[in-house]
Order: C-alpha cells, then structure tokens, then sequence
C-alpha cells in the first residue's frame, strides 16, 4: 500500500462531467488499497463554481459539499482538503495535517497540472499527469510549478513523436489514458435507471460538451481552437445517416445551435443533463453511443489524445 496525495479540478468545478474525470483516479487508487488524500487550491480569484446558483465566488462550501457526497456514495472516507491561494485558509484538514500528509506521501500525482502549493515540494515524488495536451505544452494551463515533477505523463500519446507538432519543452513526455472504474457505471442506481433494449436502436448517438471551454490560441502564427472548430466540420452530418445525433452542449450562442438544429442535429442543454451525477450517468447510459469531436487543438496537432468517454 502507498500513500498518494491526488491533486485536480473537482471542488472548484463541480459538474459530473468534470468531476469523474479525477474521480476514476481517486476510485481507482482507493479499491486498489491505496491510502489517498485529495487536495485542492484555489488557482485564481473567483474560481469556485456553484452548480445551483451558476456562479462563481471564492467560497469553497458547495463544491467541497458535492465532492464529499461523491466519495461518500463510493463508500469512501478519503480525506479531502482545499487551500485558498492568496488568503492561505485551508479547509477539510488543518496545515500541520496537510503538510504531514504530503511528507508522508510516496507520491504526488498532478492530475490536469490546475493546482500549485509550494508544500508540493514536500513530497518525495510528484507525478504530472496533463490531461490537455499542446494547452499544457504552450501555457496555457498548469505553468505554475512545470518543472518541478519527476515524470511526466500525457493523454497525447504521439508528443515527442514524428509527426506531432506539440512541443516537448525538453520533456520526456510518456503516453497514458485515462483510467475508468467500471463500478461508477455499474452501481445499483445505474441499474434501476437502465431503460428497456426494445428501443435502442432508435436511441439517438449522444455527447455532452462545453462549445468553447476557455478559447483557443494562437502559437507560432497559427490558430489552434477547441471543440467548435471541429463540430462545424460536421455540421452537414444528419443529411448523410439515418441515425439520431443529440449535441448536450454548453457555451454555443444562439445562432450555431439553430444551425445544428436547422440539419437536423437534436439540442440539448448540457446543464440539463448534468444537474448531478445520476442525472449525468443515466443520459449516457441511456443513449445509443458516444459520438463527439475532439478539439481542434488535439486534431490539428496530431496529439493521439484519447478519451475516457470513446
């Protein structure tokens, strides 16, 4: 058994999505028999997201709330603990508990590269794990602390080979996927929830997805986007198949849902279908299949990016 302190994104923005992205590792590491601890900080001013309000503040209560029923739902007692950056108040555990959970620990893992404390340093082996390859690579998420891991892991699987055009920054950047925990989809509330077979091929194909997340960028004179870019290259798809496609979607403005809709393309809210975790879970379990875009980024760059959700 080893002590592992995970760190991510899931107290800050606590939407199911976003959420069981992390948790997998959590799951996973804790049925393996594995003593974890959660930590997360603060990033920046505002960063806390309230999924009943829709906004944002630096107060840390709701989404502390949701992660614990999570874990508690699980069966888990995995101590969790969040650090506000700027005012260093600390919630879930006191600092002379934090600070001995990381000298304890047999390693740090940096699930997303979104959090930074310089009481990291305390831990005898920090794992990186980037979940948004080239957005890593050229800054534009996890800057603070990049040099400070002894292994480096990517969902990109092609950086560093021929071909990829995301940059290393001298990094030995090592392939990996994202880990899935078949026991999250195959609880008993999963089960109950599971509608009849008659109608499944009826069923349409189905994706939840934030339209433009935080924006794309320009590097080296060139643009890299995110999943909008992508999804309107398949704008004309439902002319060509008989099957149903459902885009859950967030963040799209009026006029590109009604130029979905108007080729035949089903809308929904992505808030509808992700209030709370079971919400989330039976909307995917309910539908036909996956079928998404990666973003363009991902695609342009040739990344090998590779899905949890495909």
């Amino acid at each position: 058994m080893a002590r592992i302190v995970v760190s991510g994104y899931m107290i800050r923005h606590p939407v199911p999505g976003n959420m069981l992205a992390y948790f997998h590792y959590i799951l996973g590491l804790h049925r393996l028999g594995h003593d974890v601890v959660y930590v997360e900080e603060s990033g920046w001013p505002r960063s806390c997201y309230n999924t009943s309000t829709w906004a944002c503040s630096d107060d840390p209560a709701h989404g502390l709330q949701v992660v614990r029923n999570l874990f508690t739902g699980f069966g888990m007692t995995v101590p969790i603990c969040f650090v506000n950056r700027d005012s260093r108040e600390i919630r879930g555990l006191d600092w002379p508990e934090l600070k001995d959970a990381f000298r304890q620990a047999d390693l740090l893992l940096n699930v997303g590269g979104v959090c930074w404390l310089p009481e990291f340093r305390l831990c005898r082996r920090r794992v990186l794990v980037d979940m948004d390859p080239f957005f890593t690579q050229t800054g534009k998420i996890g800057v603070e602390g990049f040099g400070e891991y002894h292994a480096y892991f990517s969902y990109g699987a092609n950086i560093g080979r021929r071909g990829c055009t995301i940059p290393t920054n001298g990094i030995d950047w090592r392939p990996t996927v994202p880990p899935v925990v078949p026991e999250i989809w195959s609880s008993e509330h999963i089960q109950k929830n599971l509608q009849s077979m008659d109608d499944f091929c009826d069923r349409p194909f189905t994706t939840i997805a934030n339209w433009n997340a935080y924006g794309g960028i320009n590097h080296g004179g060139e643009y890299y986007g995110q999943k909008d870019e992508e999804f309107l290259r398949l704008l004309e798809l439902p002319r060509y198949t008989s099957q149903r496609l459902e885009l859950a979607i967030s963040g799209s403005n009026g006029k590109n849902t009604e130029r979905f809709r108007s080729t035949g393309w089903l809308i929904r809210s992505a808030a509808e279908v992700s209030i709370d975790v079971p919400t989330y879970q039976n909307y995917i379990i309910n539908s036909r299949g996956e079928f998404s875009a990666a973003k363009h980024a991902y695609v342009k760059t040739h990344s090998g990016w590779f899905s949890d959700r495909l």
